[in-house]
């Protein structure tokens, strides 16, 4: 009998990805809509992103708003928690949104970002998450890169 062989990812993330679970009951596009408004961004409805569930064997499909700042070299994707098969995060299963920001920024603006998200009407917590406490975070990085690839090949007419 051959064993397949697994591969373990082992990431080191450094201070240019963090991670702020939300909690709004809220329709996806609403929190979009909202966070855009205070946030002074601009998330824009993206294909769903799909994600390999380990459990289910199969790629569920997650509702994704991404945006870039490219003068200060920054990107913001908010992508939903839930799924009718499954959570995205079943570890975090108190956030029912994951705002994702992968560019230098300082903790003051990060703790503004969270005190702002918080304000919004309906909105029940936001908190910056521990990376190491998110379990499959790497593989999901990696997946919504080639997604938002993917998406820019489309756009440019391209088909990877």
């Amino acid at each position: 009998m051959i064993m397949a062989k697994q591969v373990k990812w082992n990431f080191d993330f450094d201070e240019d990805v963090n991670v702020i679970g939300i909690s709004c009951h809220k329709f996806d596009y609403w929190i979009a809509l909202q966070i855009n408004k205070t946030l002074k961004l601009n998330l824009i409805r993206q294909p769903d992103l799909s994600v390999f569930n380990q459990e289910k064997g199969s790629s569920i499909n997650y509702p994704l708003f991404d945006f870039i700042k490219p003068d200060i070299q920054t990107s913001y994707a908010l992508v939903s928690n839930h799924n009718p098969d499954g959570k995205l995060f079943p570890d975090h299963k108190s956030f029912d949104y994951f705002l994702l920001i992968n560019g230098v920024i300082n903790a003051d603006e990060k703790s503004k970002m969270i005190t702002t998200i918080k304000k919004i009407p309906h909105v029940l917590t936001a908190h910056n998450l521990n990376l190491k406490k998110i379990k499959n975070l790497p593989e999901f990085i990696s997946d919504l890169e080639i997604h938002m690839i993917e998406i820019a090949g489309r756009k440019k007419g391209k088909f990877l």
